[in-house]
Order: structure tokens, then sequence, then C-alpha cells
């Protein structure tokens, strides 16, 4: 039996390939921390130019203005929502009626044991929400979200916010799960089992609970559905309301009576048992633990635990069909009516408000207090009404409500108050933090270009294109409404575009107008003053007063007008400005005057010195719109691109996008009287609380900037240039595009509440997998979408609610993986900042990011944990959510292969020691072989090398001895020649000169062949076939051949077809036939023949040189190309012949792939045929 010989080389090859095999993988993906970008800053030495390096303008006396006294301006009476509530009427109430349950005029409730049937809850449909609907006339800021935002339908009936954040709606198709940014819905194609949803409650233990429309009610553990019904105990498969107590019982309010389940049993009271009426509508529980029943068509009963106190119309009740049930924080219990208003029960007396009394529609469906105290009551047809204790609001479809039925109400954990409507979905209204005001409100015109308070309190708003809007209030009815007057043409504004209103240190107010110049008002008349009076321009941008009481007017184009109160003092480029776009101008507290310009950046103006910072001057933008000054005595700068920049009298430092400014164009910026920044950009507004600004100016740190965006309630979206202002009460009052937007949110800084973060989801391959349903099937395997077949999913169980696989464990070909996550939050979901890392392999958290999914690929076998946490508004890492797997390794990492492979290297080792005595022994005999074909290899090759010596030493002698003859004969003649010239004939001299031509020629071919030889043995010939014309070839050598034949007297006949073409190298070619034909003419005697001919045979071209000469032998002819004799023969006439010129044709020949036939016998002549294949 023979081994397979192994070397040491492939031995350490192979143990290399199996250890590279265990360490085969892919590594992880690099995520590398990106570094949170820091503001830029600049130390910028300005370009000073001062007085006596400029040319200073002349003042110009002012011309007499334009002057028109102002009578009382004409007012208008502001529409409003709100109402003094009227006295309510507190009801007379009779004795009711009490029934104790199970007495002689009542039965024992009906108790039944509920078979419970858990049905497993498919995972929900999500869809991503798109954007709220924001009405166009919405003062009020309400956003909604209906079927085109996502939702199933428009009708939401029920709301609640569970304890992760998650809104739960219940509609008309199906149970919606609202995240801030997903809709998840659950249908009958989940589980449900009826998709009408009337009421929801989630239960101390977490479960959520949704009654519906004759399919009973369901518990969702977060895994699970449990339906109980009819079947179950219920009076009746109509849920419309569910409460749970404080004992933990759940109360069912159906179509049929009232139902509570302890857990084991369920106890259902009817109007056998003593309630007063069986299509139960909402329920709920007072201070004292009773129960209250509200009911469509029987009243208000109140269940002690053992009997039902029972209040109707026949008691002197309201009315009958009620349908809400709410107690305030007080303990008061309030009642909403079908079709007879609010009822309030406060433990001793029913008080009973109407629309009489200023309620909004008597038609009354939902309750709700919110977290200031007010109460919100929702109706059928009249929208909202809100009861602040005095006044009663309304909001209803103008003040920008989608629908006016109003079914369902909640205020979630961040305060947004939430309203399910029928007709517009689900409607959010985040307070009264944004209100609007338009031309439908009053306003003259939607653009607002600057707003001030005059010392009065009034209100002025230039517009653009409407003049100046005034608005104060006044109390009419005990309820403070806005009057609204506009200052114009009448009062002598001489243009309706108003960019600028300033009231000066004496009470003066001051209009900067487009194309009407400056409107100066003292309360009784106006004075316009114009290009005419001496201003620099008709357009005035902005309006200014300085220290000294001097008025400054900016234009755009023609610099800065300077008036003292009588005379002008215009400044341009050519006084030293460093733009004439005059855009803003401040002086702050050291009595610096700040321009702000477009193109020329900003320049301050103190002691006749104006100074330049530019981008020339290394500045960050030359367009600067704003202009304000802090409590710290730095200035803040709004750039056009370049954001905020502050200075503190060193340094600039740059605050824009990546510190949250929601754009990088400040049109407009104020410092309010807290110390807090407002900012409105191309973008939104943003706001900057004092004490972000205290502490960052000392760090470089990004600065804390919260913006409001369309999103967030801010649905004006662009701000305008210098457009914002603020009021005494603390309202900020902003211009944008298109309306005049006010915010009355809370200076303070306010801690958010952290959104709850959750880890949602889990995806392979980018795609969805079906956890829940492979939770039972786990060898089931799936082809993804993408063809990806996956299988083998190993995990212990699913979590609750959203259905991740626990202790899984991915093979090592299935971890391509992505984490959904979110922070579950109802206010700016979109703003939420998130890092995130997979610890084993991950060795920093990743950048900031607002992306709620993150991805892994190409892992390596191993445990991983997934952590992911929410980032506060000041940069503080939030709590962290977590999630661990592990990668399976392939088999060639297991531990049994590890062990196999062991065993194998044990056995390979071994194997190779054997080998390797086999390979010794099979080495030494195979050397010793070696050893004797190598010696008699050397021995073959030293005699080859001796005949190689012999025939070159028979060679040499040849050529010796053949070149000896023709120079002797020439050394002879030319002897002769010199010595006796003058003494021989001409004929002679003739006969000595053929004579020496005969033996040049010789000496000639013997050297041409000598090299020709040479040079073949050296490999230095160039082999290079192409097709030629045999006749043109034989042509060509036909020149001293057909000499020699004629010298000899021989006849030489060519018998060459002119058309026949040959494959060959042209010139060895022609070395062959040359030598054949001068063999053929020096051993043919005088009067010989030598025929040169040719014929096609098929595979070959044959080329035949025929002679009638001498003729060879057998032995001749088996030496013809061989160095065999000493001397070559020689020819007739005693031609000198090496035989070498055969040797070369016979080699030239074989290179062409032929071969030379030689027929011949002695005293017949030779013939010697040339075959050259055919190509």
């Amino acid at each position: 039996m023979k081994f397979p010989i192994l070397s040491h080389k492939n031995a350490a090859i192979l143990l290399l390939s199996l250890f590279l095999a265990l360490e085969s993988c892919h590594s992880g993906t690099d995520y590398n921390q990106k570094k949170v970008e820091l503001p830029g800053v600049a130390e910028v030495s300005g370009y000073k130019i001062s007085a006596d390096s400029i040319i200073m303008p002349e003042s110009v006396e002012a011309g007499a203005p334009y002057i028109v006294s102002v009578g009382q301006l004409k007012e208008t009476i502001a529409e409003t929502n709100i109402k003094l509530a009227g006295k309510p009427e507190t009801l007379l109430i009779g004795k009711p009626v009490t029934k104790v349950v199970g007495s002689d005029s009542t039965l024992k409730p009906l108790i039944t044991v509920p078979a419970e049937k858990p049905v497993f809850c498919k995972a929900p449909e999500q869809i991503l929400a798109k954007d709220a609907y924001i009405k166009d006339i919405n003062p009020h800021n309400f956003s909604s979200y209906s079927k085109l935002q996502g939702l199933r339908h428009d009708q939401v009936r029920a709301l609640i916010e569970d304890n992760l954040g998650n809104l739960w709606l219940g509609t008309d198709d199906g149970l919606t799960r609202f995240d801030g940014k997903y809709f998840s819905h659950y249908t009958t194609e989940q589980g449900l089992n009826n998709n009408l949803i009337l009421s929801l409650i989630q239960d101390s233990k977490g479960n959520i609970w949704f009654g519906t429309f004759r399919g009973g009610v369901t518990r969702y553990d977060g895994m699970n559905l449990t339906t109980f019904s009819v079947e179950s105990g219920l009076p009746s498969d109509i849920v419309n309301s569910i409460f749970e107590d404080n004992t933990g019982k759940i109360w069912f309010g159906t179509g049929g009576g009232v139902s509570v389940y302890d857990g084991k049993y369920i106890t259902t009271y009817t109007k056998d048992q003593g309630l007063s009426g069986i299509d139960v509508r909402a329920i709920n529980q007072d201070s004292a633990g009773r129960i209250w029943i509200a009911s469509n068509g029987g009243g208000l009963s109140v269940f002690d635990g053992k009997s039902f106190t029972c209040y109707t119309e026949k008691d002197g009740f309201a009315n009958n069909f009620t349908a809400a049930l709410y107690r305030d924080k007080a303990g008061n219990m309030w009642i909403g009516a079908t079709n007879s208003g609010i009822i309030k029960f406060d433990g001793s007396s029913f008080i009973h408000y109407t629309k009489q009394t200023g309620l909004g529609s008597n038609s009354i469906r939902t309750i709700l207090e919110d977290n200031s105290g007010n109460m919100w009551f929702g109706t059928t047809d009249a929208g909202l009404t809100k009861f602040d204790g005095k006044f009663f609001h309304q909001f209803n479809m103008k003040e920008g409500l989608g629908s006016d039925y109003i079914r369902s109400s909640l205020q979630d954990s961040n305060g947004n108050i939430w309203f399910g409507t029928r007709m517009a979905g689900l409607t959010r209204y985040e307070g009264n933090k944004f209100t609007h005001m338009t031309e439908n409100e009053g306003l003259s015109n939607n653009r607002v270009m600057n707003i001030l308070e005059d010392n009065e309190g009034k209100m002025w708003f230039a517009t653009f294109g409407g003049y100046a809007t005034v608005i104060t209030s006044k109390e009419i009815d005990s309820v403070k409404r806005k009057v609204i007057k506009v200052f114009g043409r009448e009062e002598g504004l001489r243009s309706s575009r108003i960019y600028s209103i300033l009231q000066d240190h004496s009470g003066n107010i001051w209009f900067g107008t487009d194309g009407g110049g400056v409107t100066m008002f003292d309360g009784k008349k106006t004075y316009t003053y114009t290009k005419e009076q001496g201003l620099a321009d008709d357009a005035i941008r902005t309006v200014f007063q300085d220290n000294d009481g001097k008025m400054w007017f900016a234009t755009y184009g023609s610099g800065i007008s300077i008036f003292d109160g009588k005379r002008f003092t215009n400044f341009t480029v050519a006084n030293g400005l460093s733009s004439n776009n005059i855009l803003s101008m401040f002086q702050d507290s050291r009595g610096v005057i700040w321009l702000g310009t477009d193109g020329g950046g900003v320049m301050t103006y103190k002691n006749d010195t104006l100074t330049h910072f530019t981008t020339k001057q290394n500045f960050f933008s030359n367009t600067v719109y704003s202009i304000a000054e802090d409590k710290h005595g730095d200035i803040w700068l709004g750039t056009g691109g370049e954001g905020l920049v502050r200075y503190d009298g060193k340094k600039f430092t740059r605050y824009a996008e990546e510190s949250g400014l929601n754009n990088n164009h400040v049109l407009s910026m104020i410092i309010g009287k807290y110390g807090n920044i407002w900012a409105g950009t191309r973008f939104g507004l943003n706001f900057i609380h004092y004490q972000d600004i205290s502490e960052a100016k000392d760090s470089l740190r990004p600065l804390h900037i919260a913006s409001y965006n369309f999103e967030d309630g801010f649905i004006g979206i662009g701000c305008n240039l210098d457009a914002i202002g603020g009021q005494s009460d603390g309202t900020m009052w902003i211009g944008t595009t298109d309306r005049l937007t006010a915010y009355h949110g809370k200076k303070d800084k306010q801690k958010s509440v952290e959104p709850n973060l959750q880890i949602t989801g889990l995806q392979l391959f980018h795609e969805d997998i079906p956890w829940s349903l492979l939770n039972g099937n786990k060898d089931t395997s799936l082809t993804l979408h993408n063809g990806v077949k996956v299988g083998k999913l190993n995990f212990s169980s699913i979590s609750r609610w959203y259905g991740l696989p626990k202790d899984l464990k991915l093979s090592y070909k299935h971890n391509y993986l992505s984490f959904n996550y979110i922070g579950i939050t109802q206010s700016q979901i979109n703003k939420v900042v998130y890092d995130y890392m997979l610890e084993g392999l991950d060795k920093r958290w990743s950048a900031h990011t607002t992306r709620t999914e993150a991805t892994y690929g190409n892992l390596s076998p191993g445990k991983y944990t997934f952590k992911v946490r929410v980032i506060s508004q000041d940069g503080t890492p939030g709590k962290e959510v977590s999630y661990k797997f592990s990668i399976r390794p392939p088999w060639w990492k297991t531990w049994t292969f590890y062990v196999i492979l062991a065993g194998f290297i044990v056995f390979l080792i071994f194997m190779l020691i054997r080998q390797r005595e086999r390979s010794l022994k099979y080495d030494k005999q195979l050397l010793e072989k070696k050893v004797s074909e190598q010696t008699s290899e050397l021995t073959q090759k030293n005699q080859e090398l001796q005949m190689t010596n012999l025939e070159k030493d028979k060679l040499f002698s040849i050529i010796a001895h053949d070149l000896r003859g023709p120079f002797s004969s020439f050394l002879g003649l030319t002897q002769i020649m010199s010595e006796e010239l003058s003494s021989f004939t001409m004929d002679e001299i003739k006969s000595f000169a053929e004579n020496m031509n005969n033996s040049a020629r010789h000496l000639f071919s013997l050297l041409e062949n000598l090299l020709q030889w040479s040079r073949m043995q050296q490999g230095a010939i160039s082999f290079r076939p192409q097709s030629v014309l045999l006749s043109s070839v034989t042509h060509d050598n036909m020149g001293w051949l057909t000499q020699s034949a004629q010298e000899k007297e021989i006849t030489l006949a060519i018998n060459i077809p002119k058309d026949m073409s040959v494959v060959a190298d042209i010139n060895m070619l022609q070395t062959v036939i040359r030598n054949l034909v001068s063999n053929a003419i020096k051993f043919t005697p005088k009067g010989g023949k030598v025929t040169l001919s040719a014929r096609d045979a098929r595979e070959n071209i044959e080329i035949s040189v025929k002679d009638s000469g001498i003729g060879m032998n057998d032995e001749i002819q088996s030496n013809l190309f061989k160095l065999k004799t000493a001397i070559g023969r020689s020819g007739t006439e005693g031609e000198p012949s090496t035989g070498l010129g055969l040797m070369i044709c016979k080699e030239l020949v074989e290179l062409h792939g032929g071969e030379i036939v030689v027929i011949s016998s002695e005293g017949k002549g030779s013939e010697f045929i040339v075959k050259i294949p055919v190509r």
C-alpha cells in the first residue's frame, strides 16, 4: 500500500489553513464617534476709520415737514370666545329612590365564572405619522391627525395615555397606539373581536381594556387578547364604558346593565338589582368609594356596595340621559347630560350649568380637568367649552378645531390636551403657548414688520400694506376685549408699508415707511420728513434714537440720516460706512453704536471713530440683521447665514444650527425683560434661557437653544426682519410670513418630561420579522423579500407590547440587525436626541442623532448588548435601555469542532511522524536512484560534449582546408601580377581576374554559410513567416547562380507556377533555395542540367532541386547533414565544399515545420525535395 508523500511545507500549509478557518469571520461595522461641534470663535481686529481720515458730510437744515392733525381713531371691538359665566341653577332634588340589592323588591346579582381564552395578538400594522394638519384660520393653534396622517378612521370614541406615554385611540376601525411618531393599528387581523371601539382604560396592572360594539370587552396584556362577552356573563356585548375602582375591580358599563370583574368572578347588576337604567354610558367613583353610574334614559345611579340610590327627572334631576362622569381634583363629580348641559355635585348639591349660563352647548359627551384646574367639556355640536370657574371659553371650528363633535378627551404627561372627534380624527391643543392673529381677527394686514409697546401699554404693529394697527383692551360685560384701531393715511402716514416704529425719549412715535419717508406722531399731530426735507431716502428701514436724543434713520441703499431736530446729516460709504444698506441699529450700555448692514458686516461708532467688522477682517458674515445686548453686557448679532454671534469685547463666538438654532439666518432678535433671548429666523422662533447664556459664557460648549417650528405650533414658519417685540405682561409678539403670532408660554426654564425610551423592534436585513408568529414555530424558515432565507431562530419567548425575542441567538449568517427605538413623547418628538452603542463591538457611544434606528452587520460570534439613551436638552444622558443577544459561531468555531479538531491534529501529527519515516526511507531510495541516473546522464552529456568538440574540430579542419585553396590561388595570382604585370597581355590579365573572382566568390559563399550557422547555433535568427509568391523568391536568387551555371555550361531550368504562394520566412527560404541550387551546380559536370520546380501537394508545398550530376552513394547520404568526414567532397570542377550549407538548410526547413527529402544514386544525379506545410 502506497502513501502519498506530504512535504513539511504542505503540512504547514494544511495546519495554517485549519487555524485560519477557525479565525475567519466578518468584523463588525466600525462606528466612529463624531465630535460634537464646538462654537466657532474668532478674534477680529476691526478696520478703524477716524474722523480726520474721512470726508465728513455737510448737515442740511430740515425743510418744513408735512403736518397732519390726528383726530379720534376709529375703534373696532374684536370678537371674543370668552363669556362671563352666568349664575348656575341649584337643582332641588327630592328624596331619591334607594334600592337594596337582593331585598324583597330586587334580586341578587348574577355571578358567573368566566372561562378565559387568551388569543395571541399578532404584531400591529405600523405607519409613520405624517405631520399634523393645521388649519389656515387657526387663532388658537389646534392641530389634528386624521386618515391623511395615518389613522384608520376619523372618528375617535375613546382616548387614554398608558404608563409608557403612548396614546391609545378607540376608533370605528380598530384600536390604535400612538407613540408620537408612529401609529400602530390593531384590528381583527391582529386578533380583535370587533373593530368598533367604544371605551378604553389601562388598569393598575398595566393591561389595556377596550369595550367594543357587539364584541364584548377585551383585555390586552401586551401579548394576548382575552375577550369577555355575554357568554362570559356580561349582560350585553355593547360595552360603552370601563372603569377601575380603588380596589382594583374592573367595571363594565354595557347596553344591558353594569358588571364588575374581580379577577375571578363577574357580577352583573341590572334593573332587577335596582339599577335605574341599563344602557350605561359612564362609570366613576367618588371620594367616599361609591360607584356612580350614568345611563342613557335612566338617569344617575350611585352604588355603595349594597344599595343603589337613583336620581332621575322625577326626583328633580336635570335629565335622564347622561353620557359622561368626571371627578375633579377637589372631589366634585361632574355629570354630562346628553341634552341638558353640565351638572356638578359638590358633595351636597347638584349645580346645573347650561347654554344659558355660558356653556357652548347642552349636548355633552366628554369632561376633563386640565393641570391648571380648568374644566373642559366636549359637545356634539359646538366644539369645546373651557370653564375656569368664572369664564366660559368657547372653541369651535372658527377657532381652529377640525370638528365641532367632540367624543373623548385627555391631558397627557407633557401637558398637551387631546380630543377625539367625529370626522376630524385626533385633535391636539398645546395650551395657549401660541395664538395667532390675522386680518380675520382684525389685523389691518397679515404681514407685520415691527412691534412696539408704547408708554401707555398700547401695542403698535407696523404692517406691510396696512399702515399701523393699534391694539388696546377694555372690559366689556366683565370680559377683557381687544380694541383695534388703524393709524393710516388720514393720520398723515404717506405709505401703507411701515418698516419700523419707535417711541422716543419724549414719548413721540416715529414711523419709518417704504417710500413715504419718516413720520413723527406727538399725540396730536404727525410730522412727515422726506427727501424734500433733507432725508437721505424716502424708504426708511429702521428708526433709532441715541443717548443724546438724536434720531437715526437707516435706509437700504442710501446710508444713514441723523436728525437732531433741526438738521439732517447723511452718511454713506463715501463718509466711512462699510455699506449703504443698513438693516439694524443699536446703542449698547457703553455708548457704542452698532450698525448692521447687508454687504458690509457690522460697524461700531464711538468717539468719532468707525470700526468695520467684515469677512475681510475674519468676521463670520457680511450680513447682520439684528443686534441686542444681554445682561452681561455682551453683544449678540443675528447674521445672514452664520447664525447668532456673541461679542464679549474681545472675541466673537458663533452659535448656529449645531447648537439647536433652526436656521442660520437670524432676521429678528430681542432680549426680554427676564434676560432671555428671542430670535426669529427663516424657519421659526428660537429661545435661549438666561441661565444657559450665563453657563455658556465662560466655556466653549454648544449653547442650548430651544426652537419652535411649524410642527410645534409656530405656524407662521418664517419670521420677518426686525419683527419681534415684547409686551409688559410677558407676551412675546412675532411678525411672521402670513400672520402675527403671540407667545404666551412660561418664561422660566422648564423641566421637560423625559421621553419614555423603548426598544420597539428588531429587524433582520432591514425587514420586519414576525417574532410573535415564530414564537411557537422556531424551526420555521422565512424567505425575506430580498431573497435571504432566515431560519433556526433561537429565542426563549417574546416580550410584552413590542414582541421582541428574548435570549435571542442568531446564526452567524443572519447577523445583519436593525434596532428600532423611540423616546415616547407627544411633544417635539422629532427633536428628541439619542446616542447608542453595541457593547461587545463599540468602544464608545455614537454621535448624537435624531434617528430612531441603528444598524449593525457582519458581527463576529459572541455576546452583545445594544444600549440606547436619550440626551436631555442640557446634554445630560438619560436612562439607558438595553437589549441582549448573541451570535452563534459557525460549526467550525464550536467547542465540538475544537475537540474534533484537536483529535484530528493529534492523529495528523501521528500520521505525519509515520509518513516522515516512510518519506525518509523513500527519499533514500529516490536519492540513490537519482545519483545513478545523474551519473548516467553526466556520462552521456560528456560523450555528447566530446562529440560536439570533435565536430567543431572537424568543422574547423574543413574550413581551414577549404579556405586554404581559395586563399592560395588568390595569393599566387596576386603575387604573379605584382611581379610580372607589365609583361602580361590583356587576355592573360582577364584570365587572372576571372580566377581571382571565382576564388573570392567561393570564399564569400563559405564565409556566409559559416556566419549563418554560427547565428543559428546562438539562436540569433528571428523567424517571421509570411505569405509570399514562390516565383518572386526564386527570381531574387537566380542572379549569380545563373552566372555560375553558364560558366560550367549547365542548363538551369526553372519551373515555378507564377501564382503559387507559400507561408515562409522569405530570407530563410531564399537561403535554402540558394544553397540547394548552388550545390546542384557544384556537383553537376559541364553540359549537365539543373531543374528547380515546385508543386502543391495539398498538405505541403514541395520545392524540388534536381540535377544530372555525379550523385551519391548510401554512405554519403547517411552522413549528408552531419560533420562526419574530415574534408568535404569537392565539386566536378574542384569547387570546395564543407557540407555546412546542407546543415543550415535542414535547420531552416525544420523551423518551418517541414523536412528535406533526398533521392540520389551514384552517377545518376540527385534530387532534393523541400516540403513546407500549407498554412
